[in-house]
């Protein structure tokens, strides 16, 4: 066991979380309580001598961003995990491939200059009395290296998006790992043109509702953060998991499957690191 503070995993949705869930369970993961504040719930769980709290925020940056101060008001936690569905802003990453996030980008702050022009700002963070200004969140150091080490070693389970709603024209294939931006805004971009400019102006490779939030949060706490992504969605290709009216489809199954076998894998490693300190 270890004494040191538990580590927060957060996700949007509970049809994600049930992923991670899964895998925990089967391989011995302790669920040593459940604890409810106000409208969240936070699950305690051990794992291979790592201490994790997993909790459900609800869609949108501002349930994420408040899902996060609550869970490190509570827990007093000393890294946060994010992982969940995502859409593309490039054509060549498809469903299914997993994105972990270098940074996270509020792409929908700034102002609506007169005649309609749309002026993007930098994100303005209040601490010790002072504003200042951050164009980016950038993930944790020590917890980016383990990601590469894992995408590297390839040993997650990598199961294949469905060839249902698979894109026309292109070779069915096994999911790739990217890293690069997410961008993030309470807005679900289809558009073409506009993911085209999205990723000609920020280097993003997805866009979701909630990992920039949950960034800055951890920004103001000094807190290392990372978000692990898989695409549900590439709108280059029509390929959606949701309809029309914004609902999921019957391939909801999928939201975050990929993410959340990557996510273990990094909490394996974790714990291997882990047990390396400990022993010396």
């Amino acid at each position: 066991m270890t004494d040191l503070p538990p580590i927060a995993i957060i996700v949007a949705m509970p049809e994600e979380m049930t992923h991670l869930e899964g895998l925990l369970r089967a391989q011995g993961a302790v669920w040593e309580g459940t604890e409810a504040q106000g409208p969240r719930r936070f699950d305690r769980v051990t794992f291979r001598g790592l201490s994790l709290v997993l909790t459900t925020s609800g869609m949108g940056m501002v349930a994420a961003g408040a899902a996060t101060e609550a869970v490190i008001g509570r827990y007093a936690v000393r890294a946060v995990l994010n992982y969940g569905c995502t859409g593309a802003h490039r054509e060549d990453i498809l469903v299914g491939d997993v994105v972990v996030g270098t940074a996270c980008i509020a792409y929908d702050h700034g102002r609506l200059r007169p005649g309609g022009g749309f002026e993007h700002r930098p994100a303005r963070l209040f601490t010790d009395g002072t504003h200042r200004d951050v164009d980016a969140f950038l993930a944790g150091s020590a917890l980016l290296a383990v990601a590469e080490f894992v995408a590297g070693m390839g040993r997650w389970r990598r199961e294949a998006w469905p060839e249902v709603r698979w894109p026309r024209g292109i070779p069915h294939r096994a999911p790739r790992v990217w890293f690069g931006p997410v961008a993030s805004a309470d807005r679900f971009t289809q558009d073409t043109t506009a993911l085209r400019a999205l990723h000609t102006r920020f280097a993003t490779l997805c866009e979701d509702m909630e990992a920039a939030a949950i960034a800055q949060i951890c920004l103001l706490h000094d807190l290392p953060f990372l978000t692990v992504k898989d695409i549900s969605n590439n709108e280059f290709h029509t390929v959606s998991t949701f309809d029309e009216g914004g609902t999921f489809t019957a391939l909801e199954s999928e939201l975050g499957k990929r993410a959340g076998a990557f996510l273990f894998a990094l909490l394996e490693r974790l714990a291997v690191n882990e047990g390396l300190r400990t022993e010396r």
